[in-house]
């Protein structure tokens, strides 16, 4: 929309003409929308953490094999990533920041040895520091954000980036929490269903709204596609818990769930590889329909659903089986 303007139109990049259109009002609540996919994986992850330790100490060697399902996969699918830009990494951040979920994922099973007894014990101490820790670690992006720029600033955004623990620490934490407690967990989840729901649209459209007004403070016509301010960590966070408030879905629709779920490191690992292709195919060759941007969306869902999940149901379904794991976890 503002960078490849001219594939499509006379006139120079990058091009602003579109803001404040149907279109970009559609493309960015679809963005802030979708904000709830990396804080899942990891309330999942921690989910399942609390699952593996239940009636034992955790210790690192319980966490080893799960260690190795995703540290192969992120090596192989980091790789191809590279191939693709026929270059070699400039730092070695640039190599730990495209799939910086799994990075953060090893780093939080490490930490479940402390982070486990910790929650069983102090729950809510432990879910208030994890808050705490992940906001601080944010705030820096959020002052650069907004114009508040110093020397000082800039060496704590250098050193708070994303893949390290702090920076999703609460949305782990929160797993875990809920599954040591799943069944106090539940009753009130019964009870909340509706309230969550209503609060999940409501952080949904103050997360919208938080960032025209940031983009406004920053008297920037366009500060990035992601939301650097705080309503999208509630609107994450609450978005888990209501969907765990519903705990009898339609079969047809829980089978679909189950399925996807299943699969989701592998979506997850290839979307990248092939949302990166369809975007320069499409570039290169059908340039007029960059100029449709919700037709240029639906090929990249399409194909970064689709291609990711027809190639691991080859993988599974060969005699090449054996390689699954390897590739997708």
């Amino acid at each position: 929309m503002f960078l490849w303007t001219d594939r499509y139109r006379p006139v120079p990049v990058p091009n602003y003409d579109q803001l404040g259109s149907p279109t970009y009002y559609i493309l960015m609540a679809t963005r802030h929308l979708d904000a709830f996919a990396i804080p899942a994986f990891l309330f999942v992850s921690g989910h399942f953490v609390a699952f593996l330790t239940r009636g034992r100490e955790p210790r690192w060697k319980m966490f080893i094999p799960r260690i190795r399902t995703v540290l192969i996969p992120w090596v192989i699918w980091t790789a191809v990533r590279f191939i693709l830009l026929q270059r070699l990494p400039g730092t070695i951040g640039e190599v730990l920041d495209t799939y910086y979920f799994v990075v953060l994922l090893i780093q939080y099973y490490l930490l479940s040895v402390w982070l486990v007894p910790l929650a069983k014990k102090h729950w809510k101490a432990v879910l208030f520091t994890a808050l705490l820790i992940q906001l601080a670690w944010e705030f820096p992006w959020y002052l650069k954000t907004i114009g508040v720029s110093s020397a000082e600033l800039e060496f704590l955004r250098n050193a708070t980036t994303r893949w390290l623990a702090p920076a999703r620490i609460f949305y782990f934490s929160l797993g875990v929490v809920a599954g040591l407690h799943v069944g106090a967990l539940k009753r009130w989840l019964a009870r909340a269903k509706w309230v969550l729901g209503g609060a999940v649209v409501l952080f949904a459209v103050l997360s919208f709204v938080e960032y025209e007004f940031l983009r406004r403070i920053a008297g920037q016509e366009w500060i990035g596609p992601n939301n650097p301010g705080f309503a999208r960590v509630v609107y994450a966070s609450i978005f888990s818990l209501w969907f765990l408030a519903f705990d009898k879905l339609p079969s047809g629709l829980a089978k679909v769930l189950a399925e996807l779920g299943s699969r989701s490191l592998g979506i997850y690992f290839m979307n990248v590889p092939v949302a990166y292709i369809f975007a320069v195919l499409m570039y290169r060759f059908t340039p007029w329909a960059l100029g449709f941007q919700p037709i240029y969306q639906i090929v990249l869902i399409v194909t970064g659903l689709g291609i990711p999940l027809m190639l691991m149901s080859a993988v599974k379904n060969h005699r090449t089986r054996r390689m699954y794991r390897y590739l997708f976890g």
